[in-house]
């Protein structure tokens, strides 16, 4: 009988453990700065900057150090059914490849040419 059942328990077993490693896969750390202070977060986080300017506007962003972007977001954000205007929003999800020092600069370029561009610069240590 228990040599009849050592085949299913073990594949029940391992079964469960790649279920269990699926799962994981979709589940990650956000780090979210909330001011444009110095942070530190370990490598196996993401980091997540968003650059706001209004409608019309470029932003963009430069990344020096052991980072680069996993992922843009384009948010749109509503109120019921009405999409709110006026504010474009673009989320950057860094992606740490590495230890040391990252700084990023993400420029908001506004449609008319008499404003200057809003430049917004993060420094953290990955470690």
């Amino acid at each position: 009988m228990i040599k009849t059942m050592l085949p299913l328990f073990v594949l029940v077993t391992l079964m469960s453990g790649v279920a269990l490693s699926q799962g994981n896969e979709k589940e990650r750390y956000v780090v979210i700065p909330v001011d444009d202070k110095p942070f530190a977060v370990e490598q196996s986080n993401y980091v997540r900057l968003t650059g706001e300017a209004i409608s019309g506007s470029r932003i963009k962003m430069e990344i020096k150090g052991p980072a680069e972007v996993d992922m843009i977001s384009f948010v749109k954000k509503v109120k019921g059914e009405d999409l709110l205007l006026g504010m474009q929003i673009k989320q950057y999800d860094l992606k740490l490849t590495g230890k040391g020092k990252v700084t990023a600069t993400i420029t908001s370029i506004f449609p008319d040419s008499t404003s200057e561009p809003k430049v917004t610069k993060y420094e953290f240590e990955v470690k």
